[in-house]
């Protein structure tokens, strides 16, 4: 299959649009790292994914008003905003003086989430996205598992070649037998149809 020239809609923008396919693509990308900043900061694998679900509902309900601003990272920075308040709900629910059913080490850890202070936010759940680099490299490869399928193999070697591998633009066409020109539009597309599938990309 053939890449339709960049004219992709943003992901975010079909969510709106009540697209489930959409939807489900998005929830697939994302729940890998909302479930990560969750054990960042002490969470089990139960408690996890059932923070992860609470993210998703709740994301489900507010956004279709949600307005890009087209920035790299804005919707993950604004999923993080849904997710901390979930972690900080976490936090209240159970106070140091309790333990969740069937307690464990794991549930220790999460009590020790932070302090709460006078307005209920927890000091160290940070205001900005605290996904690492690590986080952020799995994020854009469950992207890309994604779309690959609509790119030819030849242009998807030239973009692994020159922007994951980091070989020379020049190098890469050699070894494809295409242009520099080529590969440079090659990485160019799947970069920014990439950008369209993370959700970065406004109306």
């Amino acid at each position: 299959m053939t890449s339709s020239s960049g004219t992709h809609p943003s992901l975010i923008g079909r969510v709106q649009d009540r697209d489930p396919e959409a939807w489900r693509r998005l929830v697939q990308i994302y729940t890998p790292l909302v479930m990560s900043w969750c054990h960042r900061f002490g969470c089990d694998l139960h408690t996890s994914e059932d923070i992860a679900q609470e993210t998703f509902l709740a994301a489900s309900r507010s956004i279709a008003s949600l307005r890009s601003d087209g920035a790299t990272g804005s919707f993950r920075r604004w999923l993080w905003q849904i997710a901390k308040n979930k972690l900080i709900d976490l936090r209240r629910r159970y106070p140091a003086s309790m333990i969740p059913p069937g307690g464990s080490t794991a549930a220790m850890h999460l009590l020790q989430i932070a302090d709460v202070k006078q307005s209920g936010e927890p000091e160290s759940l940070p205001d900005s996205d605290p996904s690492s680099p690590d986080m952020l490299r799995e994020l854009i490869f469950k992207a890309l598992e994604l779309v690959r399928v609509e790119f030819h193999e030849t242009s998807w070697k030239a973009f692994w070649r020159s922007s994951i591998d980091g070989m020379p633009t020049d190098v890469v066409a050699n070894e494809l037998g295409t242009t520099s020109a080529s590969v440079r539009q090659s990485r160019s597309r799947i970069l920014r149809r990439l950008r369209t599938e993370l959700g970065d990309v406004a109306r």
